[in-house]
């Protein structure tokens, strides 16, 4: 059987129609020729009676979960505070992660907001997954027969942190395509 795997987007920018999401095309298009299945993608709001139903039920239906959005240092990022709701853990603050980004922000001749501290809480038990292009690192957790993955829902940092999560995805099943180009019969 193909490893499932189910797609979440995070932000009202995103339901609001002022901004695209690009992360579930591009995903998508990156986990299909590795013979993994994406069974769902979804888009949902920052609100966190949303992000927990959806990580609960795409949970239930996928091998690997992964999501979009919603670890900025703004109050309208709330996908840590909802995971460790869901998880039923506690945020920790990774000092070591504290100290990357303020070391981050010094380099730059900054002094790193307060609110960037956020960007530097994770469930408890989350295994790290570093960000080489911006600020916000993401994470992975288990939950009964998934793992799912956070990633920042800025394109270019998705995208750069995606391709670890393939790494630790691995391969599904050898998967053969045919194409067929028909033409003079209606859809």
């Amino acid at each position: 059987m193909r490893k499932r795997v189910s797609l979440i987007a995070i932000g009202n920018e995103l339901l609001s129609g002022k901004i695209r999401d690009e992360n579930l095309f591009y995903a998508a298009n990156k986990l299909t020729p590795l013979g993994l299945n994406v069974v769902e993608e979804r888009i949902i709001g920052d609100d966190e009676e949303s992000i927990i139903s959806a990580l609960k039920d795409a949970s239930k239906v996928a091998d690997f979960v992964i999501v979009s959005g919603g670890l900025g240092p703004t109050e309208d990022d709330r996908t840590r505070k909802s995971v460790s709701k869901f998880l039923k853990k506690p945020l920790i603050l990774r000092k070591d992660i504290l100290k990357a980004l303020s070391e981050r922000f010094e380099k730059r001749g900054l002094k790193m907001p307060l609110s960037n501290r956020n960007q530097a809480l994770f469930p408890k038990g989350a295994k790290i997954i570093p960000n080489p292009v911006g600020t916000a690192p993401g994470f992975s957790v288990g939950y009964k027969k998934s793992q799912i993955f956070f990633l920042p829902g800025v394109p270019s940092e998705f995208k750069a942190m995606l391709e670890d999560v393939l790494k630790r995805i691995g391969k599904g099943k050898n998967l053969k395509t045919v194409r067929l180009r028909v033409f003079g019969i209606p859809e």
